[in-house]
């Protein structure tokens, strides 16, 4: 049962000193939670491609209180996330944590994108969430404990125009954490693993302004794991999607021009 996701401060220091992995902490939602992770005194492991946001980022974690470290690894490609992974431990202790942050896929309607690249897109969309899930639970299970946070955007519920790569992976990622959760129940595995429903990735007049509602979200869902799912989504939710595409497609600025700008004249 999915439970709302009420913003609220500290959480009492329950993830001071626990290392805690964050994938895509090179920006966005992932910058934000690893900033939040540094407020709680917890031990952060950025994992990210690289590039000066990430770096920033590690800044962030230790000015927040925290402790933060950069590791390089493309979250779709296994043996990087599993040899950063590896690293983690060795250098901070067993990962107490494991927070997977999603990078979107590029927004184009099915038939205007040539098959490689919606193959890619979607491919490197699931698989950044499925390989630090496999890596996450290879390292907890023999110790027996371990919190798994999956963040998932509301395109995991529904579908809109010109998102099919994205919303493919993330119904994907989506359907992969019910069958791992089933999966733990039926071995009686102590792991946790919970999901958050986050906002879509919009691109349009709507976008958010900040990313600190969600990466409270992220952190408040590593200390109550206990639940399957949380949310903290606003715009995609309901009917509205499938009755409004053309709204909902400006909404995401994957819609056409006219679209677009007709949405603007009612927000304006």
């Amino acid at each position: 049962m999915e439970e709302p996701f009420q913003r609220g401060g500290e959480q009492d220091g329950r993830l001071a000193g626990q290392v805690v992995v964050v994938t895509g902490a090179g920006g966005g939602v992932g910058r934000a939670t690893a900033g939040r992770l540094g407020r709680e005194g917890a031990l952060v492991a950025l994992i990210a491609r690289g590039g000066p946001g990430v770096s920033t980022a590690a800044v962030e974690v230790g000015a927040a209180g925290g402790s933060g470290i950069v590791y390089e690894a493309d979250a779709a490609d296994y043996e990087q996330v599993r040899t950063a992974a590896e690293r983690i431990e060795t250098d901070l202790g067993p990962i107490d944590v494991w927070i997977n942050v999603t990078d979107a896929a590029p927004g184009a309607r099915f038939t205007d994108m040539p098959p490689e690249e919606f193959r890619r897109s979607a491919e490197a969309a699931f698989l950044s969430g499925a390989w630090g899930t496999r890596v996450a639970l290879d390292l907890m299970r023999p110790r027996g404990r371990g919190t798994i946070v999956q963040a998932v955007s509301a395109l995991a519920y529904r579908a809109v125009p010109g998102r099919s790569a994205y919303c493919a992976a993330e119904h994907a990622i989506r359907g992969m954490t019910e069958s791992i959760r089933s999966e733990l129940r039926e071995t009686g595995d102590q792991l946790k693993i919970t999901m958050v429903r986050l906002p879509a990735p919009e691109a349009g007049p709507l976008k958010p302004r900040g990313h600190g509602q969600q990466a409270d979200a992220l952190v408040f869902a590593a200390c109550h794991p206990e639940r399957a799912e949380y949310r903290a989504d606003t715009l995609i939710s309901g009917r509205w999607p499938s009755r409004h595409p053309a709204l909902t497609a400006a909404l995401l600025g994957v819609g056409t021009g006219a679209a677009i700008a007709a949405l603007r004249r009612r927000l304006t």
